[in-house]
């Protein structure tokens, strides 16, 4: 609900500039308007990125884990290995972040 409620105050923004004399001092303040609005919308999608990484729905647990071992290996000189069951039950998707969050702690913290 949030999401479409900026594009729609992005929208009326752009609208209300339109309609606005070019280089006024309102065109200036409609279009500082436009960016903050911007600038708000990536700081929620950063927001909802951090309460769940987006690896988890694209790849499920075992993917995420995997791409997070390597974005390590890349980063490092550590040698990361990823070793789970071949077949994971369903668990909640609280403790898939949990598991997920855990496990990127651990590897910062053997990286410093």
């Amino acid at each position: 609900m949030l999401g479409p409620a900026l594009a729609g105050l992005t929208l009326q923004v752009d609208t209300v500039c339109n309609l606005t004399a070019a280089g006024s001092d309102t065109e200036d303040q409609l279009l500082e308007l436009r960016s903050g609005v911007a600038s708000t919308v990536l700081d929620v999608r950063r927001i909802v990125e951090g309460l769940r990484p987006p690896a988890l729905d694209a790849l499920g647990l075992d993917g995420a884990l995997v791409s997070l071992a390597e974005r390590i290996r890349q980063g490092s000189d550590l040698t990361v290995e990823v070793t789970m069951p071949a077949d994971l039950p369903d668990i909640p998707a609280a403790v898939e972040v949990a598991a997920y969050r855990v496990t990127q702690e651990a590897l910062s913290n053997a990286v410093r």
